[in-house]
């Protein structure tokens, strides 16, 4: 008894650590992202981009899951499976093509920052849906977050409280909208995975998104494009497939919650990368960052990594 015991520790600690490494993946690819889209819109609209986008992921996840036979349970779910993917599927459009109209009004740095509103949904989400427990420390971890962000943005304030004639407050507002899509699609596919695969949900996913952005979408943008927006586009297809990939996996294996704060990481990548970025091309916007700025930064993945750490209640 005690042996099969040890053996289901060392089990749930497998599937923990792989969830964590799922978890981290998603960040770094999220954290990559939005640089490499925001040289993107300087040539194209986020509508068509975005569709682009689906389009050649779907026809790479598509055939993968056909040819699986992961389409096939899709027919045969109840109607409130059914209703949760149409949920699921409309804000995850909802949430890709916001986010690109919010980023092309603020900085890569600046756009994540915001997008971590998403990880506090989760874990509400998480809380009242999943009843997952939650400890103070990960209460606290939120205030941190919350408080990073105050920080981070203390150079922003008169952008910030004049209105929504300033385009940063309405790109800001746009992202948070985003966010808010985000972890809808994050709660409605945690609960979908139990009867359908990752790959099957981002099909679907897709496909839909095709069909809802079509009369937005206006593909003349593509001709300007160069050589090496042509590989940027690309890159930002294999990040945005696999990154979802890896977000459903980690779903499979840790909390809702815990993943959602795991991913909190992204702006502190992104900062570092669009720093990175900007050394070498002028097509890249960064936040301007002084020390209150940086402490925010840090403090929102302090805040984060509390939540992510904190023992659960019991």
């Amino acid at each position: 008894m005690r042996s099969r015991k040890l053996v289901q520790r060392h089990v749930a600690s497998g599937h923990h650590l792989l969830g964590l490494v799922m978890a981290l993946l998603t960040a770094l690819m999220w954290g990559a992202l939005p640089v490499i889209l925001k040289v993107l819109l300087r040539d194209i609209d986020p509508y068509t981009l975005t569709w682009c986008r689906f389009v050649a992921a779907l026809c790479i996840v598509g055939p993968l899951a056909a040819q699986r036979g992961e389409l096939r349970p899709l027919l045969e779910l109840r109607i409130g499976a059914r209703m949760l993917l149409i949920v699921c599927t409309l804000c995850m459009t909802g949430n890709f093509a916001l986010y690109l109209a919010g980023l092309r009004a603020v900085p890569p740095s600046a756009a994540q920052i915001v997008m971590q509103l998403s990880p506090v949904f989760v874990l509400l989400g998480g809380l009242i849906i999943f009843r997952e427990s939650f400890a103070r420390v990960q209460s606290l971890g939120v205030i941190g977050l919350f408080i990073g962000m105050a920080l981070f943005f203390n150079q922003r304030y008169g952008e910030l409280f004049s209105g929504m004639d300033s385009r940063y407050a309405q790109g800001l507002l746009t992202i948070a909208l985003s966010s808010f899509l985000w972890s809808t699609f994050s709660l409605t596919q945690k609960q979908l995975l139990s009867y359908v695969s990752g790959r099957a949900l981002l099909t679907v996913s897709y496909g839909t998104g095709i069909a809802v952005l079509v009369p937005f979408i206006d593909l003349n943008g593509l001709t300007h494009f160069s050589p090496s927006h042509y590989t940027l586009f690309a890159a930002s297809v294999a990040l945005t497939l696999c990154s979802y990939l890896t977000f459903a996996e980690a779903l499979r294996h840790l909390e809702a919650s815990r993943t959602g704060v795991v991913v909190a990481l992204t702006p502190l990548l992104t900062v570092a990368m669009a720093a990175l970025a900007a050394l070498f091309t002028d097509q890249v916007e960064t936040e301007p960052l002084n020390a209150l700025a940086l402490l925010g930064s840090l403090l929102v993945v302090a805040g984060s990594t509390a939540t992510s750490l904190g023992k659960r209640s019991t």
